[in-house]
């Protein structure tokens, strides 16, 4: 069941981005389109589920605040705490985060902090395509 409500919110997080659209981009701002009803009930319902089952994970080690979905959903924790003083780097969520200002981890900076390697990329991108069939 848990694994269902992961993968419902990693869903509904890449969805934010396709409703985003290209001129509000760039101009730095965000809109998103207006979603019906039903969709974003259910929309809340997996963000309530997500932030639950995060708040049970033990050892979530995220760097930035509120902690990074990406993470939890694709390896069921977070390496970016550990990480995010290393060469290592942290995940885009939590790049993106850092340079938000949402950035949690005392005496770093976000001009400091590393994106992940090609590596770690490629093996976190792995483990969200077994969640998915291709093209999803």
């Amino acid at each position: 069941m848990r694994h269902k409500v992961l993968i419902a919110a990693f869903v509904s997080t890449l969805l934010a981005g396709v409703f985003l659209t290209s001129s509000a981009q760039q101009m730095g701002k965000m809109e998103t389109t207006k979603l019906p009803p039903k969709v974003e009930k259910e929309l809340d319902q997996i963000r309530q589920n997500l932030k639950a089952v995060k708040s049970e994970m033990p050892g979530l080690a995220c760097c930035i605040g509120p902690a990074c979905n990406f993470c939890p959903l694709v390896a069921s924790g977070c390496p970016c705490g550990m990480n995010v003083r290393t060469e290592k780097g942290v995940c885009g969520e939590c790049f993106d985060g850092w340079h938000a200002g949402q950035g949690r981890m005392p005496g770093v900076k976000a001009h400091d902090v590393k994106h992940w390697n090609a590596a770690m990329l490629d093996t976190m991108f792995k483990a969200r395509a077994k969640y998915f069939s291709p093209g999803q």
